[in-house]
C-alpha cells in the first residue's frame, strides 16, 4: 500500500552547500546573509535556465532536481564559474564558495518535495567535493562522460554516512578535456583505504627516520663539540706532599698517576700525559702559563697531608680562562691500604669531574642494575649485589654489600650493610647504620644516623637523631624541625643547615656546574616537533576534511563558547576516566578513553593553528594550498614561536588548548545527534 501511496521517479539531484558558513556568520552575520541571498538568486536563475527546479533551500543548502543529468552538470559548472567571478569583488575573508554534489537516483515525490537514498547520496557527494568544486556519482558519470567537454577524476568507492554500500564518485574537472570510462576502467585503481594506509605509513616512517637521524646525529656529539679538538681538556698536576713524612711523596705521586689513568679512560676528555704533567713537579708555576703551553682549559691540582694514622687529600679543579674554581673537595681517610685509598679517591674525583666538565654520570648497564619490589625487601648479611640496587617496598632491610649505587623507597628502611656508591632514600622511618663510601642523600619523617659515612651526607627529615656510633667524614647538611645529636658522634666536615645562606651556597657548590643553554638542541627539537605537528594536521585533514572545516568554523564562530566548553571538558573527562579505571569492568573503557583524550589534546592545536592562519592570511581561494595548507602551516609556526616565550607561552598553551578542545567537543556532540533522513 505504501508503494502505491507515493509517486516514484528517476531524477538528477543537485545539492549545494556553503563552505565555512559558520565562520562567515560568526565574523559578520549581516554581510553573510547579503552574500548568500545574492548567490541564491544567481543559482536560482541558472537552475531555471538549465530546466531545473529548486526543491528546498534551508540555511546554506540548495536542493534542486533536473530531468537530465547533462543539464544538472552544465548548471553546476555555470554556478561555480559565476560565483568564482563574483567572489573577486569581495574581500578575501568574505568570499563565499560552494561545494556541489550530483546524483542520478530514484526518489519519492510528495507535495513538491523529494525523498530517498538518491537525495542522501547527492548530499554526501557534495561533502566529498573540493571547495568551489563538483562531485558526481558513477550513475551520473555514465550518462554524461562523452556528452560534455569536461574532465573527470575518479576518486574511488567512498564509504559515506548513512549509506550502506560504498558510492563510486568522480570529481568534475572544469577543463575542456574528456576522460572516458573505458580509460578509467583500464587503470588499476588502488582502493581508498589502501591509499590512506600507504600515505599514513609512509609519512610515519619519514617522521621516525628523520627524528632518529637528527637525534642520533646530535647525541653522537657531531653538532656541539667543546673547544680543543672537540673535547674538554685537562692536566693533572702532581699532588703536593704537605706532610713531614718523605714517604708520602710516593703516595702523592701515586694519587696523581691514578687520576691521570682514570681520566684518560673517559673518551670525552683530552688528558695530558704523565710525562708532561710531572715536568712541573716541585715547580712554582703560573697556571695560565701551564695551560697555554699544554693547550688545556682546566687544571686539577691538590695536596696530601698526614697526621698520625689519618690522611687528608684535597683536590680542586680550576678553569684557567678566568682563574675560577669549578669544583673542590676534601677526603679524610685512615691510613690502611695505600692502593685501596688511591683507587677509591681517584674514582670519586673522576666521577665528580665528569659531572662538572661533561654533565654526565657513570652509566650503569640495565641488565646489571637489580630491582626488587615487594612488601618486604631484604638483602641478607653476606649477600653481595653488583651493578646497583633499586628497592621498593613497605619494609626494606639492606644488610649485605651493594656495589654500584643504592636507591631505597619504602615506609620502614634499615641500611646496615656496606654501600660502595651513592645512596638515595625516601621513607617514613629510616635507619642508616652501615658503611657508606660515597655521597648519601634522602628524605624521611624520622631519620636515625648511626653508621660510618666516608662522603657527604645531605638529608631532610622532620626528626633527625645522630647516634654515638655515627662517624661522618664529609660534610653534614640537613634540614629538620627536631635535631638530636648524642655525645660520642663524630662529624669531621662542615655542619650546615640547608635553609641558611651558607646551606644554600653549599648545595650550589655540590651541584654540577650549569652549562649554557643548548640552543641548537632546542632548535632541533622545535623544528622536529613542528614538522611532526604539520604532518599530523595534513593527515587529519586528509581523513576528516569536513570535520576539520567544521571545527575551524566553530572556533571562528564563537571563541568564548569554545573556551568555556573546553574548560569543562578538560576537568570532567579526566574525572570520568579515573572513575572508569577504578571499576574492574570499566578498565578497558578507561584506557581507551584516556588514549582518545590524549589524542584530542594533541590534535587540538591543528584546528587552532588553522583558525589563526586564516585570521592572518584570509582565504585567497578555495584551492587546498590556499584554503588549508598555508593558513595551517603559518598558524602552527606562529603558535610554536609564541609558546617559546617564558610564562606567557604556558598561559597561551592552556588558552589555545581549551579553545581547540571546546570546538572539537561541540562538533563531536553535533555529529552524535540522530540524523533524520531526507
Amino acid at each position: 500500500m505504501s508503494a502505491e501511496k507515493y509517486k516514484r521517479r528517476l531524477t538528477a539531484i543537485f545539492s549545494a552547500d556553503v563552505v565555512g558558513y559558520s565562520r562567515l556568520m560568526g565574523e559578520d552575520e549581516a554581510a553573510t546573509v547579503d552574500t548568500i541571498t545574492k548567490y541564491r538568486e544567481i543559482m536560482a536563475d541558472l537552475i531555471e535556465q538549465h530546466r531545473g527546479r529548486i526543491v528546498d533551500s534551508p540555511g546554506d543548502n540548495v536542493l534542486a532536481e533536473f530531468a537530465s543529468v547533462v543539464d544538472a552538470a552544465q548548471c553546476a559548472v555555470a554556478v561555480q564559474k559565476e560565483i568564482e567571478s563574483r567572489n573577486t569583488e569581495l574581500p578575501v575573508a568574505r568570499r563565499m564558495q560552494f561545494r556541489i554534489g550530483i546524483n542520478l537516483g530514484d526518489v519519492i515525490e510528495e507535495g513538491g518535495r523529494i525523498y530517498g537514498d538518491g537525495v542522501n547520496i547527492a548530499a554526501r557527494l557534495e561533502a566529498l567535493a573540493d571547495p568551489g568544486g563538483i562531485c558526481i556519482s558513477k550513475t551520473a558519470f555514465d550518462h554524461i562522460e562523452s556528452k560534455l567537454p569536461l574532465g573527470y577524476e575518479y576518486i574511488g568507492e567512498q564509504l559515506v554516512k548513512n549509506i550502506s554500500k560504498p558510492v563510486s564518485a568522480y570529481k568534475v574537472l572544469m577543463d575542456p578535456r574528456v576522460t572516458t570510462s573505458g580509460e578509467i576502467e583500464k587503470k588499476r585503481v588502488m582502493p581508498p583505504w589502501s591509499k590512506k594506509s600507504v600515505i599514513a605509513v609512509g609519512i610515519s616512517l619519514i617522521i621516525i627516520f628523520m627524528a632518529l637521524g637528527i637525534w642520533s646525529f646530535y647525541l653522537g656529539g657531531r653538532l656541539t663539540k667543546p673547544a680543543t679538538g672537540g673535547k674538554a681538556s685537562i692536566v693533572v698536576l702532581p699532588f703536593k706532599n704537605l706532610s713531614d713524612d718523605p714517604e708520602q711523596e710516593y703516595f702523592s705521586d701515586g694519587i696523581t698517576e691514578e687520576l691521570i689513568g682514570a681520566l684518560a679512560k673517559v673518551r670525552e676528555l683530552k688528558v695530558i700525559s704523565r710525562t708532561s704533567a710531572f715536568f712541573y713537579k716541585g715547580k712554582d708555576v703560573d697556571l695560565r702559563t701551564v695551560a697555554e703551553k699544554l693547550k688545556v682549559d682546566n687544571v686539577l691540582e691538590g695536596s696530601v697531608r698526614k697526621s698520625g694514622n689519618k690522611l687528608r687529600i684535597t683536590a680542586q679543579l680550576i678553569n684557567v680562562a678566568d682563574d675560577t674554581h669549578l669544583w673542590s673537595e676534601t677526603y679524610d681517610r685512615e691510613m690502611k691500604d695505600g692502593f685501596d685509598i688511591q683507587d677509591e679517591i681517584s674514582k670519586a674525583v673522576v666521577k665528580n669531574l665528569k659531572m662538572v666538565l661533561l654533565g654526565t654520570e657513570d652509566e650503569r648497564l640495565a641488565h646489571d642494575y637489580v630491582r626488587r619490589f615487594g612488601v618486604n625487601t631484604i638483602v641478607k648479611e653476606g649477600e653481595k649485589i653488583e651493578g646497583g640496587l633499586s628497592a621498593f617496598g613497605a619494609n626494606i632491610e639492606i644488610a649485605g654489600t651493594v656495589n654500584g649505587g643504592l636507591e631505597v623507597f619504602g615506609a620502614n628502611i634499615i641500611v646496615s650493610g656496606k654501600n660502595q656508591d651513592d645512596l638515595k632514600f625516601a621513607g617514613a622511618n629510616v635507619t642508616l647504620s652501615g658503611e657508606f663510601l660515597d655521597i648519601v642523600n634522602g628524605v624521611s619523617a624520622n631519620l636515625t644516623i648511626s653508621g660510618i659515612f666516608e662522603g657527604d651526607l645531605g638529608v631532610r627529615a622532620a626528626r633527625i637523631t645522630i647516634a654515638p656510633t655515627a662517624v661522618i667524614k664529609g660534610d653534614f647538611a640537613y634540614s629538620t624541625a627536631l635535631f638530636k645529636r648524642k655525645e660520642g658522634s663524630q662529624i669531621m666536615g662542615k655542619v650546615v643547615q640547608l635553609e641558611t645562606e651558607e646551606g644554600k651556597a653549599w648545595a650550589r657548590n655540590k651541584r654540577p656546574q650549569e652549562k649554557d643553554p643548548d640552543y641548537l638542541a632546542k632548535g632541533l627539537f622545535w623544528i622536529i616537533s613542528t614538522i611532526a605537528l604539520i604532518i599530523v594536521g595534513l593527515l587529519v585533514n586528509y581523513f576528516l576534511p569536513k570535520q576539520t572545516e567544521e571545527i575551524a568554523s566553530t572556533i571562528a564562530g564563537s571563541i568564548w563558547k569554545s573556551l568555556g566548553i573546553g574548560l569543562i571538558f578538560l576537568i570532567v573527562a579526566p574525572l570520568c576516566i579515573i572513575i572508569l579505571l577504578f571499576t574492574a569492568i570499566g578498565i578497558p573503557a578507561g584506557i581507551i578513553s584516556a588514549f582518545f583524550y590524549i589524542i584530542m589534546i594533541y590534535i587540538s592545536r591543528v584546528y587552532v593553528g588553522l583558525w589563526i592562519g586564516r585570521k592572518l592570511l584570509g582565504n585567497f581561494n578555495e584551492s587546498f594550498t590556499a584554503f588549508f595548507f598555508w593558513p595551517f602551516v603559518t598558524g602552527t609556526i606562529i603558535i610554536g614561536i609564541l609558546l617559546l616565550i617564558p610564562v606567557i607561552g604556558w598561559l597561551l598553551r592552556f588558552f589555545l588548548l581549551l579553545i581547540g578542545l571546546g570546538a572539537m567537543w561541540q562538533v563531536l556532540w553535533n555529529s552524535a545527534k540522530p540524523v533524520k533522513k531526507a
